[in-house]
Formats: structure tokens, C-alpha cells, sequence
């Protein structure tokens, strides 16, 4: 970005309590407000509606099902106080300098959204994959 050379026309913003909001950094409108209205077929709505979640949560971590609550508070205390330290932020900086620290709600709505995406929906995508050459046929045989 620095060298010119380039420029950011869209973004995929950022999940801020819930809003999805733009990364100013990045000086660009979000795409999926743009998009958004101007997707009218309910599947393509969803497909997209899917995208634009998948996109959001990042990196993050679960504890495995039944896991004692005063072990998800202790869990959820760490993260908490990592996400205020100013040494950890450098750190992770560092290692990913576009690192967007969400909330633990936003997290679990997040992760809870993509777990309960239906197939319809994960056929549209898979359909628009094959259109664009990313994916290929299951009937097509490869060639030698």
C-alpha cells in the first residue's frame, strides 16, 4: 500500500459488538453493504449473507462440549485481560498486523451462524465455485 501501486477498493470490515463496521486503516466501504441490496434471489442472498460471515471470525479457539463453566469463566477472564494487554496487542501485531480482537458474543454468534448454515445454502456456494472454474464438476472426468 505504501508503494502506490496498489489500491483497496473494498473491504470485508470488521464484527464490533455485534455491527459490522469498517477497519479504518484501510480507508474503504465495506462490500457487503455495497452489495447487499442489490442481491435479490433469496439463495444468493444466503450464500452471500454466508460468505461475508465466513469471513469474520478470524482465529479462535473452543472448548470441547460440557466443559465446566468455571473453566469457560477462567477461559473467558484470559482472553479478556489478553485483549487489554498492551504487550500481548505488540506481540500479536508482530504476527499478524491486522489482527481484530472480537468480543466472546460476537465469537459465538459467529461460529453458531457457520455451524448452522443449511446445505442449501452450501450448494449455492459450491455452485458459484464450479462456475468460476474453482471447483470441478463431480461428473467430469480429469483429463489425462
Amino acid at each position: 500500500m505504501k508503494s502506490g501501486d496498489f489500491a483497496i477498493v473494498t473491504q470485508s470490515g470488521a464484527l464490533d459488538h455485534g455491527k459490522l463496521v469498517a477497519r479504518p486503516e484501510y480507508d474503504a466501504p465495506v462490500i457487503y453493504d455495497i452489495v447487499k441490496d442489490r442481491i435479490t434471489d433469496p439463495r444468493a442472498r444466503r450464500a452471500f449473507d454466508y460468505w461475508k460471515t465466513l469471513t469474520l471470525p478470524g482465529q479462535w479457539f473452543a472448548l470441547p462440549p460440557a466443559t465446566p463453566d468455571h473453566i469457560v469463566a477462567l477461559y473467558r477472564k484470559a482472553y479478556a485481560a489478553a485483549q487489554k494487554d498492551p504487550e500481548f496487542k505488540t506481540r500479536v501485531q508482530k504476527i499478524a498486523a491486522d489482527t481484530i480482537f472480537m468480543s466472546v458474543a460476537d465469537t459465538e454468534n459467529l461460529i453458531r451462524s457457520l455451524a448452522e448454515t443449511d446445505n442449501d445454502t452450501l450448494g449455492v456456494i459450491t455452485e458459484i465455485q464450479r462456475k468460476q472454474g474453482i471447483l470441478r464438476s463431480r461428473n467430469k472426468k480429469k483429463k489425462k
